[in-house]
């Protein structure tokens, strides 16, 4: 309707969509009912938004916990270590510093196991993260 607008007048259809927009977001202003289920909506939606914040920050601490536990016993159990690694659900590594812990990790439990892998993706994560970091000696 706008661009039909926008070719008979000469008028630029994102302005008579916006005014179109102002327009309805007044008449909304005056519908009570509407607001209210609007203001309820928002509620809702800041609510889940949170419950997920929350979520994926309780995972990310639990995964990168259990990174640590693995960095602990990887040299003199790397079958277990590796084991472990492999159990981890991949969708909980949300930073870029927890995937280069899990693929610096994934890459020492193959080594340490002597499973020779040929795919370096194994650890392109670890180089890209610590390659922008300086060294802590």
């Amino acid at each position: 309707m706008a661009m039909m607008l926008e070719a008979a007048i000469g008028l630029k259809a994102s302005w008579l969509l916006s005014l179109q927009n102002e327009y309805d977001m007044l008449m909304a202003g005056r519908n009570a009912p509407f607001m209210e289920k609007l203001k309820k909506i928002r509620q809702i939606a800041a609510a889940l938004s949170l419950v997920v914040f929350l979520f994926v920050s309780c995972t990310s601490r639990q995964t990168a916990s259990v990174l640590n536990d693995v960095e602990t016993y990887i040299q003199e159990r790397p079958d277990s270590a590796l084991a472990t690694i492999r159990s981890i659900d991949t969708t909980t590594l949300t930073t870029r510093k927890l995937r280069a812990h899990y693929a610096l990790l994934h890459a020492m439990a193959l080594d340490k196991n002597w499973i020779d892998t040929t795919d370096v993706e194994v650890v392109m994560p670890a180089v890209s993260y610590y390659s922008k970091r300086r060294p802590l000696s």
